[in-house]
């Protein structure tokens, strides 16, 4: 990770820094309907079916000293498409300078053909990024921005019609290039990572925390003890406390204020004692609940009788 900041930071001279990557999968979609535009008072329309008439792989090479792009589109991702871009930047950069370029370690990239290809050319030498740090290589941000500006909102009814759109957008991009600029240190970048897997691996337990990742299971301590529902006799909770430490007992059934005969608002809340390990839904899921309380008749509306 040094060594590829280090290129952003500092180049080396009489050389290049390319960020070489590919964009596999690119979709040429044709919409069932035209694309409506954005107006006063409403936003883009845009069908949510279409036609799908192949893939397309974007090849792309950026120069991080001023943003141009080089680019070859193939139907594959193989090894073989990347040597074939590989020939092809080599004919597009000046002949008397080092490549360094900067890749990511997809197993494309380091096939022993790839590694003899480079091998045979002293000038060229690669700097594959750590492995989930794919963020790293700048040709990733430029992805980003042609997929918003060119491939998104498009609507093309061919293959051929995607790769001239692409070639189109790279010629206009490089008309107008600008680099991207980069200023995060690598001791920056490891110090945040150093506080992150801090947070991560020193997580101090909250009370009745010890299963706060899930759903479920924050929802019942926001409700009641968290004690799984199939183990409702253990004396433990999950985090390996004692059961009245860190799940304190919840009181037990209170008396029910019922509302005034008549009246159709909704059913008072109840605290169920801590058998019940499930809140009730709605008013509906508490039916069987007050049907044993002996209030259903009181919370229901009265029943209407047809008069002829």
């Amino acid at each position: 990770m040094r060594d590829i900041v280090g290129l952003y930071l500092n180049p080396p001279d009489k050389a290049l820094v390319l960020c070489v990557d590919e964009k596999s999968q690119v979709q040429a979609l044709e919409r069932t309907q035209p694309v409506l535009p954005m107006g006063l008072g409403y936003v883009e329309g845009v069908t949510h079916d279409y036609y799908r008439h192949g893939t397309t792989t974007l090849f792309a090479a950026l120069d991080t000293l001023d943003g141009k792009v080089i680019t070859l589109c193939k139907p594959r991702h193989r090894h073989q498409e990347f040597l074939a871009f590989l020939n092809h930047l080599d004919r597009r950069v000046p002949a008397g300078l080092d490549i360094h370029l900067v890749a990511d370690n997809y197993g494309t990239h380091k096939h022993p053909k790839v590694k003899t290809w480079l091998a045979r050319r002293p000038r060229y030498h690669i700097h594959y990024t750590p492995t989930y740090a794919s963020w790293l290589n700048q040709v990733e941000r430029w992805f980003g921005l042609i997929t918003q500006q060119a491939i998104r909102r498009g609507s093309f009814r061919s293959v051929s019609e995607l790769v001239q759109k692409i070639d189109a957008y790279v010629v206009s991009y490089n008309l107008h290039h600008r680099p991207f600029a980069w200023t995060a240190t690598a001791d920056s970048i490891l110090a945040k990572l150093q506080r992150l897997c801090k947070v991560i691996n020193g997580t101090s337990h909250y009370p009745c925390s010890c299963v706060a990742a899930s759903t479920a299971a924050r929802h019942r301590r926001a409700k009641r003890c968290i004690l799984p529902r199939n183990r409702p006799n253990q004396r433990n909770c999950e985090c390996g406390q004692s059961r009245d430490r860190c799940c304190p007992r919840q009181p037990e059934l209170t008396d029910v204020e019922l509302p005034p005969k008549g009246s159709h608002r909704a059913a008072p809340a109840i605290n169920f004692p801590r058998s019940i390990a499930y809140p009730p839904p709605d008013i509906y899921g508490r039916r069987h609940f007050q049907r044993r309380l002996g209030v259903i008749e009181a919370l229901s509306p009265p029943r209407q009788t047809w008069k002829g």
